[in-house]
């Protein structure tokens, strides 16, 4: 049997798409920025610097048109499952539920219009805000080319005003378009702007909650069943708490079946987002017909109803901050920027912390991890043949890890490695190890490809033997002879904070 949870499941799983779209875009967007090499950008460049990436606005444009392709595709296929053939199973079930009560074996229901009609406006609504708000080659009119144009203007100034280096205004810069997500174009009238994966979260959670309610209350309404047993929860939002639990009537009051012994749902703000059955209104309507079936729920006390709906708020909200937590923290790792790493990893142990204390003051609240998950998984530019790559251990034993190797320079690297993370001589297989494993994992930047092959650099977080963890930097370069992918330096990556 179809239920909520079962359709915001289904939710979630088209949620995710959108979201993983915003991940890919920012990782694209990442990518050309880091490309520029913009760590040797300094004041007497920087202008040129921010010339050159206004100029690859048009090839961006391009990846996210193509993503954006990918993605509705797969969207609308996944939608189309949960509205129509979801929607048509639950008429089927709520219809037999109604025989079973009135008799009335000759009613066929037919939901069709509504469906589609639900279809086209989920399709409409996407397309008119998320999907235009990525496909216009006009920056003022895309949510991914503003963000990259607001990044590399506001880097460039903070450059010149000598505020911060360089490279630590570009991930300043990138972290907080991250944090606040892509815009769309759709403002609100309380002058918010809405962001790509909030806009189409609401759109996509409203679909799979109105395909759920509005086909069993049509259904309902064929077999004129007009009264329902309305569930109960301790925490309600304001419109439902004052009927929750009771018998309720599906009509308004004009309506010839209205029956005048119990409320209605339209003086509960029925048909608005903030009111009964409207925006994330978890509350079920549930088939009654006096003298045949009793209503199985009880009222809860209205004004400790909404108290408890205000804390539970608390929690949803520390949810949120606990998802967004995670998706700084996916981040700062693929940028190898350790700092960042501890400084989110620090909020998020905070907020779980506040979660589990509000839970365990309120037995009416239940820690749901689901609403903690993030996808945080994104096509991260791996390096081409990354899983064959070659690393010669000689690159350590012999340069980098060796103290004895003044004359080539790698003595001083040594030194770092031994007190940036405790390696040493000793224990260089668990490096090689991490490195192996950091190569499938992390972004790779291209470098120069130059006669002697395409050259790529990675930079990854290693928790060292000591406990310790830094971002180390490897360079690669693939030989165009025999193709192989193989290490050519490897060194502690001094970061400067800005």
């Amino acid at each position: 049997m179809i239920t909520q949870d079962y359709m915001q499941d289904k939710a979630d799983d088209i949620n995710n798409l959108y979201s993983n779209l915003q991940n890919e875009i920012f990782n694209r967007i990442i990518f050309y920025l880091r490309d520029s090499n913009y760590k040797n950008v300094g004041k007497d460049n920087v202008l040129s610097w921010q010339i050159e990436q206004l100029s690859k606005m048009g090839m961006l444009n391009s990846d996210v048109v193509k993503m954006l392709s990918q993605v509705t595709g797969v969207a609308e296929k996944k939608i189309k499952s949960m509205i129509v053939d979801d929607g048509i199973t639950i008429q089927d079930e709520m219809t037999a539920q109604l025989v079973g009560m009135t008799h009335k074996s000759n009613v066929k229901p037919d939901n069709e219009q509504l469906l589609n009609g639900l279809l086209q406006q989920t399709y409409s609504n996407l397309n008119n805000v998320v999907n235009q708000s990525l496909i216009s080659r006009n920056a003022e009119d895309n949510g991914a080319l503003r963000a990259y144009q607001d990044i590399v203007n506001k880097s460039t100034v903070e450059t010149i005003t000598g505020l911060k280096t360089h490279e630590q205004a570009i991930l300043d810069n990138v972290q907080k378009w991250v944090d606040s997500g892509l815009k769309t174009n759709l403002v609100d009238k309380a002058g918010h702007r809405w962001s790509l994966e909030g806009y189409s979260r609401m759109v996509i959670n409203s679909t799979a909650h109105s395909t759920f309610n509005q086909v069993r209350m049509s259904t309902m309404s064929e077999f004129e069943v007009t009264l329902a047993s309305m569930s109960s929860h301790a925490a309600s939002r304001p419109a439902c708490a004052p009927i929750q639990g009771m018998i309720v009537n599906t009509v308004p009051r004009t309506d010839k079946h209205f029956n005048p012994r119990y409320p209605t749902i339209y003086d509960h703000g029925y048909g608005y987002a903030w009111g009964t059955q409207g925006a994330n209104c978890k509350h079920e309507l549930y088939p009654y017909i006096e003298g045949v079936n009793t209503n199985p729920f009880h009222h809860p006390n209205t004004k400790k109803a909404i108290k408890n709906g205000k804390i539970q708020q608390k929690q949803r909200g520390l949810e949120r901050l606990v998802r967004q937590d995670k998706k700084m923290i996916a981040y700062a790792e693929s940028q190898g920027d350790e700092f960042g790493v501890s400084h989110y990893k620090s909020l998020l142990s905070g907020h779980r912390a506040k979660i589990r204390e509000i839970v365990k003051d309120h037995d009416f609240l239940h820690r749901d991890y689901s609403r903690e998950k993030v996808i945080t998984k994104v096509d991260k530019h791996i390096m081409p043949d990354a899983k064959n790559a070659v690393f010669h251990k000689e690159k350590l034993t012999k340069y980098a890890l060796d103290p004895t190797a003044i004359k080539s320079g790698g003595a001083s690297k040594a030194k770092v490695f031994q007190s940036a993370l405790g390696y040493n001589l000793n224990n260089y297989t668990d490096l090689m190890d991490k490195v192996y494993n950091g190569v499938t994992k992390y972004e790779a930047i291209p470098q120069n490809d130059t006669e002697h092959g395409q050259k790529y650099r990675i930079n990854m977080p290693i928790k060292g033997p000591n406990g310790n963890t830094r971002s180390v930097r490897t360079a690669w370069i693939k030989d165009p002879k025999n193709g192989e992918l193989r290490l050519t330096s490897i060194f502690v990556n001094h970061r400067k904070k800005g």
